[in-house]
């Protein structure tokens, strides 16, 4: 072999080696993905990686990134990629990366001016529709309507299954756009002419501060779309933004691997990733350096920078000063107008010149129900806001919202019940009071509610886990307090879903009742019995307690009582939930499900006080904090009571905690029951029965809500 030769080969050796170790960010068609991409990449490099770009097929990705091809996909959104995703995860060589906190929605529907201006009456209501083709039609459509879907290779055939199977297809014509850009380019064409538009759209996206409203379709069918998506209707459901990573991007890049899974979007930064292209009109490569610009608070905490401090409630506090910053600067600008105004006018104007002092004092009005109760997961609400000044500035939860002629509208998605802080402020920063308005989700008609009916364990049989325990307690006989009535045979019933549906062998699975979980004999098992049980990163463990619970009098801890537990000496007496998530985790278990039928209200499920000094102010603990590979499911909120059912003879939560384990929790029939459709299930089922009562109880819940909880064959 000559010298050349040897060159030749070395040279090829060294640029393969090169070119492997470089970080493959794919780009796709549309904005936020884009942006996104070089945000992420430019993280990447400031530790020291380097990175390549390159264009690839929304859905083919999966299988590159599975193959090592690709790193990372940074949008993965569920309802577009959530199959192809999966069918690449299920193969292997990639890796959930986890979750954004940014819900998502894909779907068509309408810009705000097209309701506001009532072009088709009775929207957003899809039989709306019906009637209107006309004033969606285009030249060359012959009458017919046009829907303005986003590319073919996005969801198929999706929305003309659903336009036929809805009896549309007479009326409307589905048109498909070559990528994002032209669908910007027409919403904007018949935003100009005051056109009306029918076309998909997503959020988060930039629209989402411009208003746009998705049509609300009918209840699912066979036939309206390929399966239930989850939410119960012919639409698209709203879902998860995941990341994905290749398993070798992990192993090469341990360091960037590691910031990948830290580094999460909100709603808000990819509003802003897809509005600074879309709206004003920067390259992707610019809107991205402008990102990383104005937000380097937070990707610096995520690749590791100890001085800066970075949380949601950082987060929420760093975007409310920059919007009350903002609204400063304007205020400012405003006097000092108003100012200059005043000194160009003569003597003679004296009666007529306004004085500074005499500017607005007063803060603006919100008119709003204090309680309000929707009949739907996806609900608007509305309200209204007086002031004398011109401009007002609403902001919901630290979103701001739009407000015309005094009204503003509240659109928002929540399974479970909640509550919403709205702030008003003028032009001239006066702030409102914050108005609370609690929002009361319900959903009894829906078909998700259900008649009693027995618990039937027997209707699992899953397979045998090695790698799984359980300590399973119930206590419904205590020596220093009243009854927890039912506690007992919820631990025994649990036991059973323990076995055949969790598949955890009988050797595993510890049963206290009663005498048998007393202090010592509950702090022995702890001690001495779990860690013989819990193999380091391997074991994942599943704790079930049916009995009492209380705060501390600071409301600082939370305690759950064993049999023999003194109300009054709670730190001696009592198992602080604190002391037990730290004795867990000495044993390093790879994950932990909790199941607490229990409250800390002070009260029992009969409404007994626990106290002997049987205050009559209910002692409330603030939440405490969580390990990260916790999973932790509460019977009631802080201050409300856990109930039992007399019917069933079970905890009201403990009941629908095992009918759910049965399948019914299974929204989408996929055999998978995740954490979140647990919660929904329960949390409607729960509010449901617990109102019957005449009481409020709603489960609390900590935790990955889309993983998967138990799979049923």
């Amino acid at each position: 072999m000559n010298k050349l030769t040897i060159f030749t080969v070395f040279f090829i050796l060294f640029s393969f080696t090169q070119s492997f170790s470089k970080i493959v960010i794919p780009t796709h068609n549309w904005s936020s993905q884009i942006v996104g991409a070089y945000v992420i990449g430019g993280i990447f490099e400031s530790i020291g990686n380097k990175v390549i770009y390159k264009n690839y097929d929304s859905q083919a990705v999966y299988e590159s990134i599975r193959k090592g091809k690709v790193s990372i996909s940074h949008e993965v959104w569920e309802s577009a990629f959530g199959r192809s995703f999966n069918n690449a995860l299920s193969k292997g060589g990639i890796i959930d990366a986890g979750l954004h906190p940014a819900p998502t929605m894909e779907d068509i529907g309408v810009p705000s001016w097209v309701i506001e201006k009532n072009l088709c009456p009775g929207l957003p209501n899809w039989e709306a529709l019906k009637n209107c083709a006309e004033v969606f039609a285009r030249s060359g459509s012959n009458g017919k309507g046009i829907i303005l879907e986003g590319p073919q290779t996005w969801h198929g055939d999706l929305i003309p299954q659903r336009i036929d199977a809805l009896g549309l297809g007479n009326k409307y014509k589905v048109k498909f756009a070559k990528s994002a850009d032209q669908l910007w380019r027409e919403l904007y064409e018949a935003k100009k002419k005051g056109k009306g538009i029918l076309m998909f759209n997503w959020s988060p996206n930039f629209t989402d501060a411009e208003g746009f409203t998705m049509i609300k379709w009918p209840k699912y069918y066979a036939g309206c779309r390929p399966a239930d998506g989850g939410s119960g209707a012919c639409g698209s459901p709203w879902g998860y933004l995941k990341k994905a990573a290749s398993s070798k991007f992990a192993n090469q890049h341990p360091d960037a691997f590691n910031v990948f899974k830290k580094i999460s979007f909100t709603t808000k930064d990819m509003g802003k990733m897809a509005y600074y292209v879309d709206v004003e009109k920067m390259t992707h490569k610019d809107a991205a350096k402008k990102w990383l610009r104005k937000n380097k608070y937070k990707w610096k905490y995520w690749i590791g920078r100890t001085d800066i401090a970075y949380n949601a409630f950082d987060q929420q506090k760093i975007e409310q000063d920059s919007f009350y910053e903002t609204t400063t600067k304007i205020v400012k600008k405003q006097k000092k107008e108003e100012k200059k105004k005043v000194s160009k006018k003569t003597k003679t104007q004296e009666e007529f010149k306004p004085k500074t002092e005499n500017l607005d004092q007063n803060p603006p009005k919100i008119k709003i129900a204090s309680a309000i109760t929707v009949n739907d997961t996806d609900y608007e609400i509305e309200g209204y806001v007086k002031d004398e000044s011109d401009k007002i500035y609403i902001q919901a939860e630290g979103r701001p919202i739009k407000v015309k002629d005094g009204k503003f509208i509240i659109r928002r998605f929540s399974p479970i019940d909640e509550e919403i802080s709205i702030v008003a402020i003028d032009q001239w920063g006066n702030r409102s009071k914050p108005k609370v308005v609690k929002i009361t989700i319900d959903l009894k008609d829906t078909s998700m509610a259900e008649k009693l009916e027995p618990l039937n364990p027997s209707v699992l049989n899953n397979k045998e886990s090695s790698n799984t325990a359980a300590l399973i307690i119930g206590i419904e006989k205590y020596k220093k307090s009243p009854d927890a009535t039912y506690a007992n045979l919820d631990a025994k019933y649990f036991n059973e879903y323990a076995r055949k549906g969790f598949g955890i062998k009988k050797k595993n699975i510890k049963l206290l009742v009663n005498d048998d979980a007393n202090l010592i004999d509950t702090i022995t098992i702890l001690e001495k019995w779990l860690p013989a049980k819990i193999k380091p990163n391997e074991t994942n463990l599943i704790i079930f307690f049916a009995g009492h619970g209380l705060a501390s009098n600071d409301g600082k801890e939370l305690y759950l009582l064993t049999q023999d537990s003194e109300p009054n000496l709670l730190n001696r007496t009592a198992l602080s939930r604190t002391e037990l998530f730290e004795t867990i985790l000495k044993f390093n278990p790879k994950s932990v499900t909790m199941f607490f039928d229990t409250c800390y209200s002070g009260q029992t499920r009969e409404e007994e006080t626990l106290l002997a000094s049987a205050r009559p102010i209910r002692i409330v603990a603030d939440e405490q904090d969580t390990p990260i590979n916790f999973t932790i499911f509460t019977a009631s909120q802080l201050d409300q009571i856990s109930s039992g059912l007399k019917d069933a003879k079970h905890g009201i939560f403990s009941y629908y905690l095992m009918k759910g384990l049965e399948g019914k929790a299974d929204a989408n029939n996929d055999k998978d029951i995740t954490n979140g459709e647990l919660l929904a299930y329960m949390d409607l089922n729960i509010s449901q029965k617990a109102s019957e009562l005449a009481r409020s109880q709603n489960p609390s819940f900590v935790g990955d809500r889309d993983k998967v909880l138990m799979s049923y064959r």
